[in-house]
């Protein structure tokens, strides 16, 4: 039975994985071809982010970056653009993970079933994860492939984005477990799109505020601020203190789900 529900969980989302695969392998390209035209037209670029409103620099991240010419000034400027879009791919994940039978009409076939709540939780869950990881995998890879084609002459400075890598995983983990505990508050999810775009540019817009405010309060409501990449390129590390939070914020939100879903009476169209 396990067996089942495991390829029939990899059938149902291979579509829409590959589909997100495909549009994160071509927005990375797209983006990292225009830095060699930042390069050729350093100065005339590095004038235009002087004189840039300083409110817009930081709505973006950018008000650590001295040059878009170089690697660790045009990464962060693109990386908001992943961390926005893996942000809607791990709440989307986590908005349909438990609350997807309802939708599809097929929770009264599923829970019919001699399996327990139990391990429908663990596996759904570890189907969620299977796709997070290979999206998680696709950014990396783009993102590196991008870079050694494109900023050649800084190759070797490869390794200095293992920390932005680092950040996205925990990234989706803290969007997708929020996503999660917030479709268990609702009886009926009726579009886990519309509430996975509403969370990431919510929480973007909150970054984004808090930035421009200089809200510390403001801006550790949202994981945006715990992996900006421009600090974490500058200090190659994230902080210690970012990290325990979002374990823990992660761990309370998959416990509260798991409490909520083994209890909860499923809506049966």
């Amino acid at each position: 039975m396990m067996k089942h529900i495991i390829l029939f969980e990899i059938k149902r989302s291979w579509l829409s994985l590959f589909w997100w695969s495909l549009a994160i392998v071509i927005f990375g390209v797209f983006m990292f071809a225009f830095f060699p035209l930042m390069a050729d037209q350093q100065q005339a670029m590095d004038l235009i982010l002087e004189h840039y409103p300083v409110e817009m620099l930081k709505a973006f991240g950018l008000s650590n970056v001295d040059s878009l010419s170089t690697l660790k000034g045009y990464v962060p400027f693109v990386f908001i653009f992943t961390l926005l879009i893996n942000g809607v791919f791990a709440s989307l994940v986590g908005f349909k993970v438990l609350s997807e039978e309802e939708s599809d009409k097929t929770a009264d076939f599923l829970f019919s079933k001699p399996i327990s709540r139990n391990r429908v939780f663990i596996i759904k869950n570890a189907i969620a994860l299977y796709q997070l990881f290979v999206v998680f995998v696709v950014s990396s890879l783009s993102t590196t492939v991008a870079v050694a084609h494109f900023i050649t002459d800084q190759a070797s400075s490869l390794e200095t984005l293992i920390v932005l890598y680092e950040g996205l995983f925990y990234f989706q983990l803290l969007f997708y477990t929020l996503a999660m505990v917030i479709s268990m508050m609702f009886n009926y999810v009726r579009s886990s799109v519309s509430l996975a775009i509403a969370l990431s540019f919510l929480m973007y817009a909150l970054y984004s505020i808090g930035q421009i405010i200089d809200a510390s309060w403001l801006l550790y409501s949202t994981p945006f601020y715990y992996f900006e990449a421009a600090q974490l390129l500058m200090d190659q590390s994230i902080p210690q203190n970012h990290i325990y939070l979002t374990v823990l914020v992660s761990s309370v939100a998959l416990v509260i789900s798991y409490l909520r879903f083994v209890k909860k009476d499923f809506f049966v169209r």
